[in-house]
């Protein structure tokens, strides 16, 4: 879980820098070294960092598949709201698609 966490920390990073294909790699990376049927906890955690990661990207298709595995589940919750308060969510605020599965309508 470590190396996982290392890579996610990377994606974060090159994403802040707007590397965004390195990010996704990295970010691809953390998500498939944990899966959510391995460590719901971390994997959960490391599938959020791809889903910051692509929004930052403006990539909203892929968002959308990965907030639909999301949909849900344990954790779920804490995502409700962030579409209005979290700048990670302003690249894709606008597409109805992950506003729905955000639920911000």
């Amino acid at each position: 879980d470590h190396d996982a966490r290392f890579h996610a920390a990377r994606a974060e990073l090159l994403s802040a820098r707007g590397e965004h294909e390195a990010a996704i790699q990295a970010a691809d990376r953390a998500a498939e070294m944990v899966p959510l049927s391995r460590d719901y906890g971390v994997g959960f955690n490391m599938l959020m960092v791809l889903a910051r990661v692509l929004a930052a990207s403006g990539d909203t298709e892929r968002l959308a598949d990965i907030l639909r595995t999301l949909e849900g589940r344990p954790g779920w919750v804490s995502l409700v709201d962030p579409l209005g308060l979290e700048p990670a969510w302003d690249p894709v605020r606008d597409d109805p698609e992950v506003r729905r599965l955000l639920g911000g309508g």
